[in-house]
């Protein structure tokens, strides 16, 4: 019953950003296909090495990478089935090793090798990993100094000589091991634990919230229900515990990391995916509470957590009732926070402001009727005060620029802390285009330049917007030209669309599982007025542009504006000197019942027909996505002539895997050309049939 898919996709639908996957613990059973010891999961005398997904570690990774979380490997520096860690001949007298490192320099070298190599393993074949998680803190370097100190504290603690613990010095060569895995795993995270210094890059205090804040960052391992492994009957934390937990931790500044044990048979216990589906129902109204956040004092005050959003004004205070209780107080005090005066209070989950009255002490909010009997959402809720904007929009873009903007970090955690500031415009919208467009003239960096002009584009549909987009149509950036029209299709457009066709209702089911509409009277009746008028112009302009990214950026506006003007303009195109220029024209025209662009349909027909992207693509994930799209693309276009349904496209596979991790974008492709077979047989089939 192993399915580490269904493990990843509840873990994500909880709201969980990571996962830290047991490969290896004390006993020394290897969850991996090691080539340096039998004793592990795939080897020819485990029961489990026949079946696909025997190499457990290998298909956890996968899955939960597939699910967009990051992979962590715990791994146990002791090794009680290795030889060179407890030698058979002398006894085990504890958890440490069983004779004497300085002794037996030789045996402990061995040792030191078979765990580097072991762990080197695991840098080298399991793909992208961003933790290693490395227990088992007493292997670790001990100074003379250090062990002289433990045994006079145990010794005077004793009455009867006896010793249940002691201490070896243990030099695993720590910063060996760590030098050689960033060479593998650049930025990897690793948690020496419990061992002091620059190894241990994050704490991590086990089955156990602190008391107060830590100076550092941290993390909680913690039982979700039994044992750290599979018990049976085990008896789950309630979802209330759970999420007050996390609510705990992170206005301490930490992070959760909760422990699920599968079973013998590889399923996890229905209690457990009951859980995490309690907890992503909470996390999908009260997430922004959790996420981002930093602890702000006093953290928290008898049943009220405090969290802050990173580089921002908005502060949250968390209501964590008693278990049982699930309706809402007329009143909440919030002893600790008073907000300005300007702030916003609103109940996250409620769309209506609340009430709220500054007290001696605090603030007290005030809950709508209708709210106490039905509240948002089960366990706790948030109250969010958010303090009013008064910078001018001139500051925020000087805060901005002053952030880092790495062009490697595109999609990450820099980009988000940038737009966290770059929001902040939306407040004052008139004045914040024009101190775009003022810094759009002044700024050279194409990122910042790129990222000010999506502003525009996402933030600003208004007619001094458009104004300045239609300045950047003559930038000498091509990005930047994108965008600007990208903005100008938003303004100008009549008529919602989504990927390659237009899919209104749910009357037709076709193309890549969307809706198609084909009569024009039908399509009418969803047609609205565009936000801002007179663009035509400037989209006739765009369509000439010297690149073919801005053309066929242009053509997607125009067929948006359901209007004649915009068809002949298409039309102008299927002479275009690009052949997928000439794709799109030939595709879009198809929205205004027009075939004459059938010739470029055929050859795109045969060309997709006769690609294999695996060989012809690879160095381009972009080229991957155009070449699902142009799928979907053509298979519409033929469906609008013919008015018949040809099929369902399978899913994009980039919808469902990181673009930067190539591997697991190219098996997908591969698994999904094999489908795509029956599609083919029927377009093929129509354009013979039909004489167009």
């Amino acid at each position: 019953k192993f399915d580490p898919d269904k493990w990843a996709a509840a873990a994500k639908n909880a709201g969980m950003k990571y996962v830290v996957f047991t490969t290896k613990h004390h006993d020394g059973f290897c969850m991996f296909d090691s080539k340096y010891t039998d004793y592990k999961i795939t080897d020819k005398d485990c029961p489990f090495h026949t079946n696909k997904k025997a190499n457990v570690t290998k298909e956890v990774f996968e899955a939960f990478r597939n699910k967009g979380l990051w992979a962590g490997a715990y791994f146990s520096k002791p090794d009680w089935n290795c030889d060179y860690y407890w030698d058979p001949y002398f006894p085990p007298l504890n958890r440490n090793v069983n004779y004497d490192p300085l002794e037996h320099p030789e045996k402990w070298n061995k040792y030191v090798e078979f765990t580097h190599n072991q762990i080197l393993e695991l840098m080298s074949d399991y793909g992208k990993v961003d933790i290693l998680w490395l227990d088992g803190g007493w292997v670790a370097k001990e100074s003379q100094d250090s062990i002289k100190e433990y045994w006079a504290s145990k010794v005077s603690d004793t009455k009867s000589g006896f010793m249940k613990s002691s201490i070896v010095n243990q030099d695993i060569r720590m910063d060996q091991l760590v030098e050689k895995v960033r060479a593998k795993q650049p930025g990897i995270i690793v948690v020496d634990r419990a061992v002091e210094g620059k190894n241990q890059n994050y704490l991590t205090p086990e089955n156990r919230v602190p008391e107060k804040e830590l100076p550092f960052p941290w993390e909680s391992c913690i039982i979700a229900g039994g044992g750290w492994s599979w018990t049976q009957n085990a008896k789950y934390k309630s979802s209330h515990e759970l999420v007050h937990m996390l609510v705990d931790i992170v206005c301490k500044g930490g992070n959760l990391l909760l422990n699920i044990a599968p079973g013998p048979d590889g399923a996890w216990d229905d209690d457990a995916y009951q859980r995490l589906e309690d907890i992503g129902r909470w996390m999908d109204i009260n997430g922004e509470a959790i996420y981002s956040t930093r602890a702000i004092p006093p953290y928290k005050e008898g049943n009220i957590c405090y969290t802050n959003k990173k580089n921002t004004n908005t502060v949250y205070a968390i209501y964590t009732p008693d278990e049982g209780v699930s309706k809402m107080p007329a009143t909440i005090n919030i002893p600790a926070f008073t907000p300005a005066d300007s702030s916003n209070v609103i109940l996250l989950g409620f769309d209506k402001p609340l009430k709220w009255q500054a007290a001696d002490k605090g603030t007290i909010v005030k809950i709508p009727k209708t709210l106490r009997t039905n509240p948002p959402c089960e366990y706790s809720w948030v109250i969010k005060f958010q303090k009013e904007n008064k910078i001018g929009p001139a500051e925020i873009i000087k805060e901005y620029l002053k952030l880092p903007h790495p062009e490697e970090d595109m999609m990450g955690e820099a980009r988000t802390v940038r737009m966290d500031v770059l929001r902040k415009l939306k407040d004052t919208p008139d004045k914040s285009v024009e101190a775009i467009g003022i810094a759009l003239t002044k700024i050279n960096d194409r990122l910042q330049r790129y990222e000010l002009a999506g502003c525009l584009e996402s933030f600003f549909l208004t007619e001094r917007s458009a104004e300045v987009l239609c300045g950047l149509l003559d930038d000498e950036d091509v990005l930047v030209r994108c965008i600007a029209v990208s903005g100008l299709r938003r303004m100008s457009g009549r008529i919602e669309r989504r990927g390659p066709q237009r899919r209104i209702n749910s009357r037709y089911e076709g193309g890549d599982g969307m809706i198609l509409i084909f009569d024009k009277d039908e399509i009418s009746q969803y047609v609205h007025e565009p936000k801002v008028d007179g663009l035509m112009p400037y989209l006739i302009k765009a369509a000439g542009d010297s690149s073919e990214d801005v053309r066929i950026g242009a053509l997607y506006a125009l067929a948006d504006t359901v209007e004649t003007e915009a068809a002949d303009r298409i039309r102008e195109s299927l002479k275009d000197e690009s052949s997928r220029v000439r794709f799109y024209a030939a595709c879009f025209l198809t929205e205004y019942d027009e075939a004459c662009g059938l010739d470029q349909l055929k050859a795109n027909l045969k060309r997709l027909r006769n690609t294999e992207p695996d060989k012809n693509y690879k160095d381009r994930l972009d080229d991957h996505y155009s070449y699902y799209d142009d799928i979907g693309r053509l298979l519409a276009s033929f469906e609008r002539i013919t008015r018949m349904n040809m099929g369902t496209v399978p899913m994009n596979p980039h919808l469902m895997s990181d673009l930067r991790k190539w591997p697991e974008v190219k098996k997908r492709y591969k698994t999904l050309l094999d489908t795509w077979s029956v599609w083919w047989e029927a377009a093929e089939n129509t354009v013979a049939k039909y004489p167009l």
